[in-house]
């Protein structure tokens, strides 16, 4: 009945440095990677571009990308606009998707 179950396993490293060495052993053999930034703060989204190389190169192919822009709900704190994140978004292969942790309905 089972048998064709598939495990997922999720890990947030938040995106801080002092995670980034040990992050090697937690994407090998990855299918997909969720790339969540602050569109309050654009240097969350260039952080996302680095771990984006860093996947790829360590990943490769197959890797199925999902970049999301978080806290939705503060449109008037936004520095991120959803046409830059989406144009980066398909320039990488990614869906992109903003979404709001404290605001379900966005």
């Amino acid at each position: 009945m089972f048998q064709h179950l598939k495990c997922a396993q999720v890990w947030d490293t938040a995106g801080q440095e002092r995670f980034r060495s040990m992050a090697p052993m937690y994407y090998r053999g990855a299918n997909a990677a969720f790339l969540v930034f602050d569109l309050t703060k654009y240097e969350t989204f260039t952080d996302v571009q680095s771990w984006v190389t860093e996947l790829t190169s360590r990943v490769g192919d197959g890797l199925m990308l999902v970049v999301v822009g978080n806290k939705k709900d503060l449109r008037d704190d936004r520095v991120v606009n959803k046409i830059t994140a989406q144009e980066y978004a398909q320039s990488i292969g990614a869906f992109f998707v903003e979404t709001s942790a404290l605001d379900p309905s966005g």
